[in-house]
């Protein structure tokens, strides 16, 4: 990033982009269908549209995101369960707890491919992942790290994960068939598993991990 994440996602970024709202609640409704999730936490959640969807729900959920006008754009119930910080650091302590299911939609091409390592170090406690991150020639605020998929593919299988081509086709097919916005997200979406996860993993973790806020 060229500033800091407050600096350049501003309460009026956010308000912009407020039309995306029903989209995401799509994405979110579309991620309920194929994944079942018993917690999930979304990295880089911004105005916690994603979220929304989980409230009243009984899967326990997380967000982090690194601009304070974030989390000031959030519903009162999201904010409660996010936490504010640098995706370009570490998490607090070196990594998240355990969470079944990461999201990460649209956020890698942020951050500077010197903070690869420890943006990637929030995923580090999931057994899935869905991410989504712009490709190479992709227009949009600060893009400073479009990659194509295979490079983000042979980052996670160095992490330890495995990309699942059906649960990505999946999860495709059903955001596609809720919404047509943001076809961009859908087109770059990638799931990734956990060594342990499919076949003999073991069994999802319902707590969400503990952002240090309290309420909601």
């Amino acid at each position: 990033m060229t500033g800091s994440p407050s600096e350049t996602y501003t309460a009026a970024w956010f308000k912009a982009r407020e039309r995306y709202r029903p989209v995401y609640h799509a994405f979110a409704e579309a991620i309920e269908e194929v994944f079942h999730p018993t917690s999930l936490a979304d990295i880089g959640c911004g105005a916690g549209y994603l979220l929304e969807r989980f409230m009243g729900t009984t899967v326990p959920f997380a967000g982090v995101d690194g601009s304070r006008a974030a989390h000031e754009a959030q519903s009162q119930d999201v904010s409660a369960r996010t936490l504010i910080a640098d995706l370009a650091e570490p998490p607090p302590g070196g990594v998240w707890p355990a969470v079944d299911l990461a999201i990460s939609i649209e956020v890698a091409e942020h951050i500077p491919a010197e903070h690869e390592a420890a943006f990637l170090s929030w995923f580090a406690g999931a057994q899935r992942v869905l991410f989504t991150a712009a490709l190479p020639g992709q227009r949009g605020t600060d893009h400073v790290n479009c990659q194509p998929r295979d490079y983000w593919i042979a980052r996670f299988e160095a992490l330890g994960f495995t990309f699942a081509p059906a649960d990505t086709v999946a999860w495709q097919t059903e955001a596609r068939s809720r919404t047509r916005g943001c076809p961009w997200v859908v087109r770059n979406a990638m799931v990734f598993v956990a060594s342990a996860h499919p076949s003999g993993r073991d069994k999802p973790r319902r707590r969400a991990p503990d952002t240090g806020a309290r309420g909601g």
